[in-house]
Formats: structure tokens, C-alpha cells, sequence
């Protein structure tokens, strides 16, 4: 079960890495998608660049094993934010699909990423207790 959970995570990363790394390099391509979009919610051009660059070094730092969680989590607040400018200029739901997809899978990398850490805390202590146990029976 630990493998099984462990390769959903590994593929939900990848999933998640290149889609951040597509929309980080069409940001700072200035596609004009998103400098039309960037433009109607309000904000200003470099803002574009800024979460393009967040989007672009998160999609390579997220592989590195002791950063995947804060990165996840950055991600999170990104999309939680882009749901909100979504749905604030009534772009509805359809608009706003990606963010829920990501944000979906985010949250499933961080529960693995708990339930794996849980998995091993307490394996370890089961070994603890085990040698514990060991060396106080009597001979």
C-alpha cells in the first residue's frame, strides 16, 4: 500500500509540475491570453511575469524531495487565489476548472504525503517499542 501510494503521489507531481511549467513559460512568453487576462482583472503587467516566474521555478523545485510539500502548498494559495479571480469577475466555474483540478490534486499529495510520513512514524515506533519490549523480558 505504501508503494501504491507513493507512485499516485510521484505521478500526481509530474501531473502537476508540467502544467505549472506550460502556464509558467506562456506567462513569461507574454501570450496574449494572459496579457489580456492579466489586463481585465486589474493587474498590472509585471504581476503577469511575477507569478509566471512562481509557476516556472515551483514546477522544477517541487522534485526535490524536502521542498515538494511547500511547493504543493504555494501552489495551493496560487490557485486558491486564481478560483477567487475567477469566480469574482463572473467568469463562473468553466473559467475556473483548472484551479479546482489542481487544487484537487495538490490536496492529494499533501494527504499522501501525511498518510506516508504517519506510515513511517509509526512503523519506527513499532520497532522501538518492539526492542523496547525485547530487552526488558526476562531471560
Amino acid at each position: 500500500m505504501i508503494k501504491t501510494k507513493r507512485v499516485i503521489m510521484r505521478v500526481l507531481i509530474v501531473f502537476i509540475s508540467l502544467v505549472f511549467l506550460a502556464e509558467g513559460i506562456t506567462k513569461l512568453s507574454a501570450i496574449q491570453l494572459h496579457v489580456d487576462n492579466f489586463a481585465r482583472w486589474g493587474y498590472p503587467w509585471w504581476m503577469m511575469y511575477f507569478v509566471g516566474t512562481l509557476e516556472l521555478i515551483g514546477s522544477i523545485l517541487i522534485h526535490v524531495k524536502k521542498l515538494t510539500r511547500y511547493v504543493v502548498l504555494g501552489f495551493t494559495v496560487l490557485m486558491v487565489i486564481a478560483v477567487r479571480i475567477h469566480l469574482v469577475n463572473n467568469e463562473g466555474l468553466s473559467a475556473a476548472s483548472i484551479a479546482i483540478i489542481l487544487l484537487i490534486a495538490q490536496t492529494g499529495i499533501l494527504y499522501l504525503w501525511w498518510s506516508l510520513k504517519k506510515s513511517e512514524t509509526s512503523s519506527l515506533t513499532a520497532g522501538i517499542d518492539a526492542s523496547i519490549e525485547k530487552k526488558n523480558t526476562p531471560l
